[in-house]
């Protein structure tokens, strides 16, 4: 079983515009609206590979309730925590192969709001399950939300999967309780070393070895379309991706965090384990929805993706 917990969940709106104008009306008929948030797009991704997937969190009002609702539609499991405040809008417009991206705070969480999802979180965890935990926190929730989580998470005997950045990824790795796996991407991992390493591959692999980047069971560094290093256990890998045609690389990310949890909770070898995650990444760059892959591709761009043993 595999728990996605989405801190701060919105209603993806991608815009596809042939021409932009500012200051003036701008029309278009290529759009997509859908539940997001980078847990749910992990949850949508996780229930297209065939996982049993079940998605909490936070959310509240209108908004709130079409997530809800698409979840449902989709036969994806949830157990929300209802909050006072509405969930918020993203926005994203995609024009000339640039994509701009409008992004609401989100709503206040409450003390006892923020208390009800730990002592949900206390109930539902089992020690099979992997717990997804992805994107920032809403406005409201402490710092060391993720750590608690986490702390949670490590004491009923399952496996934590992180996806965040800055001071929420700061406060975990600083913590005594530390995740099964985080995936941060280049400017997320010098953002934390507080240096700039590049995309040299000796170098980037040097770095997921020193401090408490060394103490992870493993590291997925994603390079966008120069494609990934990872550190598995004591193995360092590069992974190369295929030229494909992006249509929007929002939840690309999400989606290669659901392959790995999807090709680890099957038990496949460090290579497959990589190759699915990356598969599902660039799947997704290529979908006009956010949080979607196309299974009939997966196997061509599987055979594409290529892993070194650095």
């Amino acid at each position: 079983m595999i728990l996605t917990i989405t801190a701060n969940p919105s209603i993806d709106m991608s815009y596809f515009l042939d021409e932009f104008r500012e200051d003036a009306i701008n029309r278009t008929q290529k759009l997509s609206k859908t539940a997001g948030g980078k847990g749910l797009n992990v949850s949508k991704v996780l229930k297209i590979l065939g996982d049993e997937v079940i998605a909490t969190g936070f959310l509240g009002g209108r908004n709130g309730e079409f997530i809800s609702d698409e979840l449902k539609q989709r036969e994806i499991k949830s157990d929300f925590v209802e909050i006072k405040e509405a969930s918020r809008n993203c926005i994203a417009i995609i024009y000339d192969e640039k994509q701009t991206e409008i992004l609401e705070a989100g709503p206040r969480i409450s003390d006892a709001e923020s208390a009800a999802l730990l002592e949900k979180l206390e109930k539902i965890i089992e020690s099979d399950m992997i717990v997804s935990m992805s994107g920032g926190l809403a406005p409201g929730l402490n710092a060391d939300y993720y750590a608690q989580i986490i702390k949670i998470v490590n004491s009923k005997g399952a496996k934590a999967v992180l996806d965040t950045s800055g001071e929420a990824l700061s406060e975990v790795l600083k913590s005594d309780s530390l995740p099964f796996m985080i995936k941060p991407n280049l400017e997320e991992l010098e953002s934390f070393l507080g240096k700039r390493v590049g995309s040299d591959t000796n170098r980037v692999g040097a770095s997921l070895k020193e401090g408490v980047l060394g103490k992870l069971p493993n590291i997925l560094v994603s390079l966008g379309e120069e494609g990934a290093i990872a550190r598995f256990g004591n193995e360092l890998y590069r992974a190369y991706t295929p030229k494909v045609r992006v249509v929007s690389s929002v939840g690309s990310g999400d989606a290669t965090v659901a392959g790995f949890i999807h090709a680890y909770s099957r038990g496949l070898d460090n290579v497959e384990i990589l190759k699915t995650a990356m598969t599902c990444g660039v799947l997704n760059a290529m979908q006009i929805t956010t949080g979607h892959i196309a299974l009939s591709d997966f196997k061509d761009i599987y055979e594409k993706i290529k892993v070194e043993l650095i």
